[in-house]
């Protein structure tokens, strides 16, 4: 019910056609791509993910630079970042030369595994929450989507932290620091929204905060 009043309020469900039917179609089958017995990179993680979003992105009114393309990106990206997420880091499957680290090359490892197992989900009939989009909006769709979840690997953390740290020190001007018109300032704000949004357990309440942690441990 959540994720359907999460799409109805960004106007998702009605700029992209998608049915309330779908939607828990998706989800379902989403969840039963998370591993349930995954402490922490589970699907609770992946609405909280998304639910966080959509809190910076209202209360940021961040669809006023966010296309609606970017905005379903970002929201779909969300839900699956962790998808299939088997419990152990990249540092991990690169040192144990697991089957996925020989897949993608030790280059992120788990969130090239999570895309793909995504567009799993998003080409079967029952579970594609974008068959509404024309072939040149599917392929903008898929280019911001791989976006989102790749930015979500730590190893980028300061890298990112740094080029979001300079556009702020280096404008000077009275417009505003990221223009809508402007691709490369859309895409470092998806990037920054979403990776602050999968790291903010510790902006929560205390009780949820901690929740999280000891999941961690």
């Amino acid at each position: 019910g959540l994720i359907i009043a999460i799409f109805d309020d960004l106007k998702l469900s009605s700029t992209w056609k998608i049915s309330q039917k779908r939607i828990i179609a998706f989800a379902k089958s989403l969840q039963q791509n998370y591993d349930s017995t995954n402490p922490y990179h589970n699907f609770h993680h992946a609405f909280d993910v998304l639910q966080t979003v959509y809190v910076i992105i209202k209360t940021a009114n961040l669809t006023s630079i966010f296309t609606p393309l970017d905005v379903l990106a970002i929201c779909i990206g969300a839900l699956c970042h962790d998808v299939n997420h088997p419990g152990l880091t990249n540092a991990y499957q690169s040192n144990a030369q697991t089957k996925l680290s020989k897949l993608y090359n030790d280059k992120s490892i788990l969130e090239n595994h999570h895309c793909s197992r995504a567009f799993d989900l998003l080409e079967n009939p029952e579970t594609n929450l974008v068959e509404n989009l024309t072939p040149e909006q599917f392929k903008e769709f898929r280019k911001m989507m791989i976006h989102v979840i790749m930015s979500t690997d730590m190893a980028f953390h300061f890298e990112l932290t740094t080029k979001f740290s300079t556009k702020l020190e280096s404008h000077h001007g009275t417009g505003p620091v990221f223009q809508n018109t402007v691709l490369e300032d859309r895409s470092l704000l998806l990037a920054v929204v979403i990776h602050a949004a999968d790291v903010s357990n510790v902006a929560k309440p205390w009780k949820i905060a901690k929740m999280w942690s000891d999941r961690v441990f």
